[in-house]
């Protein structure tokens, strides 16, 4: 029974751990959010998806830093099919809750792309994947 009970246990705050928001490494952050849309609106993100259609003229990737304890720069990579297009250079100000963006042009690039979230050392804080059809 103890056993059991310890194995839950385990297993609970293994799955909270998981589903907590992300400290960044140097711990100036709570990454909240980090996910690309198809636009923002009032400061939120709108059409999250990893998959765009063909017609898509901007990709948004947006960025929620929660307790961010100082001015903090973090960077926002885009990558098409394994090759650097941008490097966007980005500040988060001290605050409870701190949301930015950054945006790309995809012109005719259709295919698979990546943007990655790094923090001032270029350390890679979170990366995600997505497609233009």
């Amino acid at each position: 029974m103890i056993r059991r009970f310890l194995s839950f246990t385990a297993i609970a705050l293994l799955f909270l751990a998981l589903a907590a928001p992300v400290r960044a490494e140097e711990s100036d952050f709570v990454l909240g959010r980090f996910l690309t849309c198809q636009k923002i609106v009032d400061r939120e993100p709108v059409g999250e998806t990893s998959s765009f259609p063909k017609e898509t003229v901007k990709v948004y990737a947006f960025i929620e830093a929660l307790d961010v304890v100082k001015d903090t720069d973090v960077k926002i990579q885009w990558l098409f099919e394994g090759k650097q297009t941008a490097m966007i250079e980005l500040t988060l100000g001290t605050s409870k809750r701190w949301r930015t963006f950054s945006s790309k042009r995809i012109g005719l690039r259709r295919g698979s792309w990546e943007v990655r979230l790094l923090d001032g050392q270029d350390n890679i804080l979170r990366s995600l994947k997505f497609t233009v059809s």
